[in-house]
Order: C-alpha cells, then structure tokens, then sequence
C-alpha cells in the first residue's frame, strides 16, 4: 500500500469514527446505545437523561405531578412518556435541539422537538437561580400539544409564536408572572407594546430586553383573553388550532367574536390606559362583545 493510499485510509477511518461519536452525542442521545456521561432514570411518564455528575433540575419524585399538573391545566394528556435530556453544554443543546448555529449560549432555556416526545433542556435550566420547574412545565406543555397533532401541523402550530409560547409561559408561571410592573413600565414608558397576534413591530424593543419582553406580552394577552372569555371558551379556540392551524384566524373570530387585530387593539388600549394587568379581576364583563351564544 503506497503512503498517499494509506493515508487516504486513515483519513476514511478518522472521519467514519468522528462521524460515529458525533452521531451517538449529537441530537439522537435519546436513542443512543452508549451515553457516555450520562445517566438515565425513568418515571412513569418520562425518561430523563442527564449528565452523572448533575443534580436532577427537580426531584425525581416531583416529575411525573409536574407532568400531571400541565396534563390537568390543559385538559390533554401526554400519548407516550417524553424523553427529557438535560444537556451537559451548550453544543449537545444546539444540535439536540435542532437550534444549529442560531442559538447563542445563554439565550434558551429549553427546547421541544416537534414531535413531542423529547425535551431538551439547556446548561442555563441548571444554573443556581432558575426556576427548572417552570422550565420544564413550560417544555412539558409544548409536548403535551405536540403530541395531539401530526408532525406537519405541529410544525404550523410551532409558528403561531403568540400562542404556543404565551400558553407554555402562562402555563409554567400562573396567573401572576411576578414581572408586571417592570413589564408595564417597559409597554407603556419605553412604548415597547407591539401587536401580538402578528408578531410584527417588535423589532424596535432593544436586543437586551427583547426575549424577556416578548415572552412576557405573549404570556399576558393569553392571561387576558382567559380573563376576558374565561379559560373554556380559550380551550374551545386551542382545541380548533390543534386541528387546523392554519385556521386560527377564523377559530379567534368564531370563538371571541372579535379577529385577532380587534382584540390586539384592546388589550393595547387596555394596557396603555393602566388597567391591564392590575386590573384584571375587577372587571364584570369583558371588554370587546362575547360570541353569540357563549355566556362568560
């Protein structure tokens, strides 16, 4: 064998071994026969896969009733348990995640694939100081929704930012988000409030207050449709977007009587005006006309 032969050779070897390892550690360690560094535990509703040296983000104990709580909140239920990989760096992350190169390090706490049935969560989620319940309960209730649809409309309800992260926010934190003056002072005094529905506008919110601020506007108008309409009929309009996505314009206006810009202005108006979210409870009726046939 010649030496530009044999070096060809080691070459092929070289990149079939680093191709293997980066297989078994890159997005598929869910599936993966060997997990170097990790170490499995299994609940019956989930499979969590973490770094041996880690502390679990909640106690073990505790993750099937986190489960179970998102479960009842929703009124939909997990159809096969969710694989929950708590990723030892931010490079097993990204590419777990499918995040590639457009994720910075410190920007996610966690990611669901659109399947529902894996999890990521981030080296930011086990950080001294970060609620990892909220971040899981946040992931789970992606996971649950995933699960009620095909990979397509998955994928279509995955775009519909407004909904699927302002549901997963409300979800994890509650009704009280412990951010509604800051985030009042932010809408209002830095006039940083845009149309939600739309996702348009937000732009001109600077970089460093822009995730934390839209998250937040998306989590309120989900708490203020359920305040105005009350939480059945938001379900009723969640149960037709599970169904058809790309219908949920006409789900917002059969539902709430109003379309998505309407009820946009609304809450804007409301919120300019001071009476959203300090408000929210002293209201007797909502504030833009009901459905015919639904009673609040």
């Amino acid at each position: 064998m010649s030496r530009k032969e044999w070096a060809a050779g080691l070459f092929l070897a070289l990149t079939v071994v680093s191709s293997a390892a980066a297989f078994l550690a890159g997005p598929l360690v869910p599936w993966a026969p060997f997990r170097i560094g990790y170490t499995e535990y299994r609940s019956v509703k989930a499979v969590l896969i973490m770094p041996s040296t880690t502390l679990p983000p909640v106690p073990l104990d505790r993750l099937d009733a986190l489960i179970g709580e998102v479960e009842a909140q929703t009124g939909l239920w997990l159809e096969s348990p969710v694989r929950i990989v708590v990723a030892g760096s931010w490079g097993l992350f990204n590419r777990g995640a499918l995040l590639g190169l457009s994720s910075s390090v410190g920007e996610h706490t966690g990611r669901t694939l659109p399947t529902g049935t894996v999890v990521y969560l981030s080296p930011l989620a086990s950080q001294p100081g970060q609620e990892a319940a909220n971040a899981l309960k946040h992931e789970i209730t992606h996971a649950v929704l995933f699960q009620q649809m095909s990979l397509a409309r998955s994928m279509a309800f995955a775009k519909l930012e407004w909904l699927s992260e302002g549901l997963a926010a409300y979800i994890a934190t509650g009704s009280l988000g412990g951010w509604e003056v800051e985030w009042s002072r932010m809408a209002i005094a830095e006039a940083y409030l845009y149309p939600v529905t739309r996702d348009a506008g937000f732009e001109a919110i600077t970089e460093a207050d822009r995730s934390r601020f839209v998250r937040e506007t998306r989590r309120q108008f989900v708490r203020y449709l359920m305040t105005r309409y009350g939480a059945d009929a938001f379900y009723l309009f969640l149960d037709r977007v599970l169904a058809e996505p790309d219908q949920q314009a006409a789900a917002f206006r059969d539902t709430f009587g109003v379309t998505p810009d309407e009820a946009d202005a609304a809450f804007m108006r409301e919120v300019e005006a001071g009476t959203w979210p300090f408000q929210a409870l002293a209201f007797p009726a909502p504030a833009f006309p009901a459905p015919a046939g639904f009673l609040p």
